[in-house]
This record gives C-alpha cells, structure tokens and sequence, in this order.
C-alpha cells in the first residue's frame, strides 16, 4: 500500500460550488417550501496518474438547517488526469416547514445572508493507471452564505462558501 502511494501520490479531488440560480422558490399558505435550483458544480481532479469514474446513484441536496429544499443527482461521467470537470445540476424539491423555520427565513433574507449547505454523495471508482478499484463514496459537504431565496429566475449571489470532502469506504 505504501508504494502504491509513493508510486502515484494521490491528492484529494477538489469540489467547489460556482453558481446557484433559483428559477422557483415560494412557502405556500401550508408552510410548504417548493424549490427549484439550477446548480453549477466543479470537481477538480489534480492527480497525474489517477482518474476517476463518476457512477450513477449520486444524491446531491441542499438543506436550510434541518430541512432538505431540494435534490438530484449527477450524471455518470469519467474524469481524466488533471481535469477540471464543470457540471450543471438541477435540483428540485418541496419540505415542510414550521413557522418559525419561516420567520428565520425571513429574517435572513432581510439580512443578506441566508445559510445553506450543500450535500453531495457520489460513488466513484478510482483508476490507478489502468487498474480499477472498488467503489466507495465520495462525500462533499459545501456550507454556503447566500444572499436571497426569493430572486425568482435570477442568479443568487454565494457570499461565502466552505467545501469539504471525505470518503467512505
């Protein structure tokens, strides 16, 4: 295992969420949040010798605190050595919220600043060279600020935004 790390020296993908534009977003007389996200992605592979195959079964979501207001899904994909992989996700969904859930809502929208996190779980094998390994699952966690929920068609502005990955095997 050791020469294998000395042999390829595999570095950790990087993830980073680029854009998010809301084309839907509204809380209906039921408390009922309806959401719709049009999502940009970028997952950097900066490994020389390693690539990776992005399988199906991925679970993108993104959650206000405890609630899930949407999700999705990737596409299948290879990533080569060194690629830098941009995608485009949409991301759908409806959560129930309580009242006070939506008064912080809207609060934090009359702030500018409103926490989102960003979940993906993906299930990637690893090519060392031209041997493939099992499947294990890459898990990226994104906390986000951004600046409004309600700007319906529009892009929303991300104010701070904090990736990490892990996997699990």
């Amino acid at each position: 295992l050791g020469a294998l790390y000395l042999v390829f020296q595999p570095k950790a993908p990087r993830y980073s969420v680029d854009r998010l534009s809301v084309s839907q977003f509204q809380v209906d007389p039921t408390l009922t949040a309806s959401a719709r996200f049009d999502v940009t992605v970028t997952a950097a592979n900066p490994n020389g010798r390693i690539g990776i195959f992005y399988e199906r079964g991925s679970s993108l979501s993104v959650w206000y605190h405890t609630h899930r207001l949407a999700q999705g899904a990737l596409p299948a994909f290879y990533q080569g050595r060194r690629n830098t992989t941009v995608l485009g996700v949409v991301m759908a969904g409806q959560a129930q919220l309580g009242s006070a859930v939506v008064a912080a809502l809207r609060d934090e929208q009359q702030t500018g600043a409103v926490p989102l996190v960003f979940r993906a779980d993906v299930p990637v094998r690893v090519e060392l060279g031209s041997l493939k390994l099992w499947t294990v699952t890459s898990r990226v966690r994104c906390d986000l600020v951004v600046d409004s929920l309600l700007n319906a068609s529009s892009q929303i502005k991300i104010k701070a935004s904090n990736c990490k990955f892990s996997l699990k095997l």
